[in-house]
């Protein structure tokens, strides 16, 4: 069993120890309020730090940037109308129409320095509900990308050995009408004959 005095000497350590961690405590509590604060005057001098370049920059340099600013909007504002008229090319019959038309509305095609085509495209599709007059008529391009021979409206002539294939069986009608149609090459015949 503890003597009296050794637990009256044990309690004075107990008491250092929670002091101890009180100060720790203390001391952490301290460095985290001048961490923060210190943050807060480094981000301070910076606002400052910029505030006064802003002030000391000359006329010029601010022309300059502004300058710089208004051609860059204006490139933007091009390409916005040129990609208008693209996209318009596939449903107007005169995509400059649809140019001419909605370049008062420029400004709503570009949003953060992007062209906005969702925004074109709607602005399009409402153009042809108020103008449908504007669109293109059926198809815009009929017909194959082959560039093949096409089948001719004009039936085929007939050669000799045709009207001798005709004849023998039997379809004196069809040479009839292939002579009234002048389909039938004399030229080809008399070589043949």
């Amino acid at each position: 069993m503890a003597q009296p005095d050794e637990i009256v000497e044990d309690a004075p350590e107990a008491e250092e120890t929670e002091q101890d961690e009180a100060r720790e405590k203390a001391d952490r509590e301290a460095a985290r309020k001048l961490r923060s604060e210190a943050t807060n005057l480094r981000k301070r001098l910076k606002e400052l730090e910029a505030e006064r370049d802003a002030a000391t920059k000359t006329e010029v340099e601010k022309a300059r940037e502004a300058g710089k600013a208004e051609a860059q909007a204006e490139v933007l504002k091009d390409r916005a109308l040129d990609k208008l008229e693209t996209r318009a090319a596939r449903t107007f019959a005169d995509p400059e129409d649809a140019r001419a038309l909605l370049a008062s509305k420029v400004d709503d095609f570009v949003a953060d320095g992007q062209v906005d085509v969702t925004a074109i495209d709607d602005a399009l599709a409402d153009l042809l509900k108020r103008k449908p007059h504007l669109a293109v008529a059926g198809k815009r391009f009929e017909g194959s990308a082959d560039g093949g021979a096409r089948n001719s409206a004009t039936p085929q002539k007939l050669t000799a050995a045709d009207i001798r294939k005709l004849a023998a069986e039997g379809k004196h009608a069809e040479i009839v009408k292939a002579r009234q149609e002048g389909r039938i090459d004399y030229e080809t015949a008399r070589q043949q004959s």
